[in-house]
């Protein structure tokens, strides 16, 4: 009987040991929650763009918490992006997490691509702030599906090499029949897009061997930036291969000073394919030249490669 009580008396000690290091019920937590962006570096697209930034607390506010944000950067607002729900965190009652979004229009201006901002989050006595969490990064981009590097890789004299046979034959797949170059450019402005211009606002390029097409009439290419003329769609999502649409506009040609003829303009349009495996991009591509006096479509075919043929 003597060993029973013990064994009972040593349950229950037990027992209240237990109960004595289990957490109360309904603590009360005195600090203020912790507070911090989750992501701190995000991209919006230049053109028709959205983007958000969320921030976290480490638990649920008990009454509705708005934070105005510091945002600053060289993006201006109202002109390189819009918050169409205003610039402040607003946690509803009884939720960790709240967000403010981004949006671009759909007419940047080329300097848009390089724009960012910074959103910071003030302090206050309402929470405290994860040092490395409290600003976030915002730059401006686009969303190229195509592997636009191959035909315009960035460089100072991105050289896209060029064949064509100047008229409807198709161009051959060796040799150099028809061969120039050309300074091939990202746009800054349009998604899987490349451009022809220079590097610099006084300098043109010889797009589409422009050149030597218009050479007897004693022109050079002067004036020729065309910013936005190849546009790729992949054959579908994740694709490799696909067409492009040249960009239908108006090419602004100068004559040599000595001349004494007036400058002219030829149309611009056409289409064609892409493929990043071999690098080449086969294109028709029509003339208009009724500005001096020509036939209002001219068809030439070209090849442009990502690499000169040997």
């Amino acid at each position: 009987m003597k060993a029973t009580s013990t064994l009972w008396g040593g349950l229950l000690v037990l027992i209240v040991l237990i109960a004595g290091c289990r957490p109360d019920a309904s603590p009360t937590n005195s600090a203020p929650p912790q507070l911090g962006w989750g992501d701190t570096e995000v991209s919006l697209s230049v053109v028709n763009g959205t983007a958000q930034l969320t921030a976290f607390l480490t638990r649920p506010v008990r009454q509705e918490l708005s934070i105005p944000l510091a945002i600053s950067g060289t993006a201006i607002p109202g002109q390189d992006y819009t918050l169409p729900g205003g610039d402040v965190l607003i946690f509803a009652a009884g939720t960790s997490e709240a967000s403010i979004t981004f949006q671009t229009d759909s007419n940047p201006d080329e300097d848009r691509i390089t724009k960012m901002l910074t959103v910071e989050i003030p302090t206050s006595e309402d929470y405290r702030l994860a040092e490395d969490r409290a600003v976030a990064t915002l730059t401006f981009g686009l969303n190229n599906t195509v592997n636009l590097e191959l035909w315009a890789d960035g460089t100072s004299f991105p050289q896209l090499w060029g064949y064509t046979t100047f008229g409807p034959d198709p161009v051959p797949p060796t040799g150099r029949t028809g061969q120039f170059f050309a300074f091939a450019y990202q746009s800054n402005t349009m998604e899987n897009t490349i451009g022809f211009l220079g590097d610099r606002p006084e300098v043109s390029t010889n797009v589409l061997n422009i050149v030597r097409i218009y050479d007897d009439l004693s022109a050079f290419s002067m004036g020729v930036r065309l910013p936005n003329l190849l546009k790729f769609t992949p054959a579908e999502e994740g694709a490799t291969a696909g067409t492009v649409e040249v960009i239908p506009q108006d090419v602004f040609i100068q004559r040599i000073s000595s001349s004494d003829l007036p400058d002219f303009t030829i149309g611009l349009s056409g289409s064609g394919t892409y493929d990043e495996t071999t690098g080449i991009i086969l294109l028709d591509v029509h003339f208009d030249e009724t500005d001096i006096g020509g036939p209002a479509d001219t068809l030439r075919r070209y090849s442009l490669e990502a690499s000169q043929r040997n």
